[in-house]
């Protein structure tokens, strides 16, 4: 090796050592930009000692080369040094990108599983209303029949429920009522009533006369008290049906009723933590993605110039080894490598970031939040209430974060009968005041 070549192999030497003895954690992929690699002041060094090498000797001869070779070992360290802290700022930033990316306004785990629980009580209750609603109508049929029974018996009665005219003549006085049916025994006289007729022929009068009411009397009677029985037993099956079955029917339906409340409310309740949860989450992920890039954005400026200081380093090397090679002209090979501009990026993309745009925060607040969580929508209504038992529905929408906000009153059961008492006359005149009108 010639004695020109001597400052150079030792400064390249005292540079690769001054690399290879730098501390662990200063060749971390995320280092500091003053800690990362060799500084941009070496590699200008070391363009400077190339130039001077030239200007020294314009024919590089072997020992020329032993030291090119070690530079060139030398550059691609540090090379490869910027390409890993260029892929680490890299993963650093997507990786903040991807965690604010994943912030969603979602229903925690705990208030998905509770809503499916409290949606579950809600149906099952309304399968049991469903039930009790068909025991009150089955009782309601039954007394449907018990009233065409009734009617049939009362109309049996009703034709005898009037005035009958006396058997031939003459009248005795006084004379029934003619307004009733009752015949009363007590009304037959004795003979110094009867007048001019002789006393046998006033006793068998008296007595067809008597027989005669008497078997209307039985007869009607008969008819009424049947009349009144069939009554009485269709009374108690309506205060039955009311008494009973309607009133379990109407407790079951303001439970079922204070159960879609409780759904309601814990899904307001559970959006109300998930936009807290949400807004937490997003302020916080923002602020580590864009401490991410400013520190991404720092090092790259570091790195850039570094490599484009390399890229001129590289571009003397070649025209040295040129030259020796190939005896090619290493003056106008040094000049067109001064006069280049170098782009680093373009030579490998990687060493230039790709930065994300931040995403949009989506709109919450602690009342209501997507349709598809909040209560009154056509997606919740399709969630919870589709498809619900028979001779049930749910009700208005009764917590605070409805659609179209609260109601204005507290929410109560419909109260509405599930069918209409039936119209059962059993009526024959308005003095039967006993009768089913």
């Amino acid at each position: 090796m010639k004695q020109n070549s001597m400052p150079l192999l030792v400064l390249v030497l005292g540079l690769f050592g001054a690399w290879a003895r730098k501390p662990n954690d200063q060749q971390e992929l995320l280092a500091a930009p003053a800690d990362a690699g060799l500084s941009g002041d070496s590699i200008a060094q070391i363009e400077r000692s190339l130039l001077n090498l030239a200007q020294e000797q314009r024919n590089p001869d072997s020992s020329t080369l032993e030291s090119i070779a070690l530079i060139d070992s030398f550059i691609a360290n540090m090379k490869q040094d910027i390409l890993d802290r260029a892929n680490s700022s890299q993963l650093a930033v997507s990786r903040s990108f991807q965690n604010l990316v994943n912030c969603k306004l979602n229903l925690t785990l705990e208030t998905r599983e509770n809503l499916s629980t409290l949606s579950a009580i809600h149906r099952e209750c309304s399968a049991e209303e469903s039930q009790l609603a068909t025991n009150y109508k089955t009782c309601t049929d039954n007394c449907d029949t018990r009233c065409a029974t009734a009617q049939a018996s009362c109309g049996l009665y009703c034709p005898v429920n009037t005035p009958q005219p006396m058997p031939g003549n003459p009248v005795p006085s006084p004379t029934p009522s003619p307004t009733s049916c009752w015949y009363d025994t007590s009304q037959v006289k004795d003979d110094n009533a009867v007048g001019l007729y002789h006393e046998w022929e006033a006793n068998q009068y008296y007595q067809k006369w008597e027989d005669n009411f008497q078997a209307l009397y039985d007869e009607w009677k008969t008819k009424r008290d049947t009349c009144k029985d069939r009554v009485d037993e269709l009374s108690s099956c309506w205060t039955n049906c009311a008494s009973v079955h309607a009133n379990a029917y109407e407790r079951k339906k303001q439970e079922c009723t204070e159960h879609q409340y409780d759904l309601e409310t814990a899904a307001c309740f559970g959006a109300s933590r998930s936009c807290y949860a949400y807004q937490s989450c997003h302020a916080s992920l923002v602020n580590i993605y864009l401490g991410d890039v400013a520190s991404a954005n720092a090092s790259q400026s570091v790195w850039y110039d570094e490599y484009r200081g390399i890229m001129r380093v590289e571009c003397l090397l070649d025209a040295f080894n040129a030259s020796v090679l190939s005896g090619a002209s290493l003056t106008s090979a040094l000049d067109a490598c001064q006069a280049s501009t170098f782009q680093p990026c373009t030579a490998v993309p990687s060493l230039c970031l790709q930065i994300y745009p931040l995403p949009g925060t989506e709109q919450c607040n602690t009342t209501s939040t997507n349709g598809s969580v909040q209560p009154g929508s056509a997606e919740w209504i399709q969630t919870h209430y589709s498809n619900m038992p028979g001779k049930t529905t749910y009700e208005a929408c009764g917590a605070q974060c409805c659609v179209g906000g609260p109601p204005t009153t507290p929410t109560t059961a419909t109260s509405t009968p599930l069918v209409p008492f039936s119209n059962c006359s059993l009526c024959c005149s308005s003095t039967d005041d006993w009768c089913v009108r």
